[in-house]
């Protein structure tokens, strides 16, 4: 049986890490390997899960920040695909040895990503990356800062045209 992945996506600023952390701090015994794209040189998501898990462990309720793996310095839908699928693999393969399979794999993209891009890559590879014989893209999840999406949605304003909205290299 594969194990079920979820992308977890959102634009900058949008809960896709307050989510993530939600999702760890209430496992309900489920076994759960994380994924962290963070396009910055340093992954400020990677770090806060970090320190979340640290917190969890403490009160013995943890997340085993070996089942975490960060992709720094690209986005997984452009530049870092194939580390991403990597990735993913190396959690597999880390759940195999120690005998203790994951019940579900969740990737945060980073804020510029694009699911759709992603999903298709994913589609498209599924011949060529070994990494799919162990795991199938269930569910796609995208946040959204209620507070404004409204306002975003209605509006007729290109997102690349909003600099808050989009992180610019």
């Amino acid at each position: 049986e594969k194990v079920p992945m979820t992308f977890l996506s959102g634009f900058l600023g949008s809960g896709k890490t307050t989510t993530l952390k939600h999702i760890l701090e209430n496992k309900e015994g489920k076994k759960v390997g994380v994924v962290v794209n963070d396009v910055a040189e340093v992954n400020i998501d990677g770090k806060l899960i970090r320190m979340r898990t640290k917190e969890m462990e403490a009160q013995d309720r943890g997340h085993d920040m070996s089942d975490t793996v960060e992709l720094q310095n690209g986005c997984a839908c452009c530049t870092a695909r194939g580390d991403l699928m990597d990735s993913i693999l190396k959690l597999v393969r880390l759940s195999i040895r120690r005998e203790s399979r994951y019940d579900r794999i969740v990737v945060e993209m980073s804020g510029v990503s694009e699911p759709k891009n992603l999903r298709t890559d994913f589609a498209n590879s599924q011949e060529t990356h070994q990494v799919f014989i162990y795991v199938e893209l269930q569910t796609m999840v995208t946040v959204v800062d209620s507070a404004n999406f409204l306002a975003l949605y209605t509006s007729k304003e290109k997102v690349r045209d909003m600099p808050h909205l989009v992180a610019r290299p």
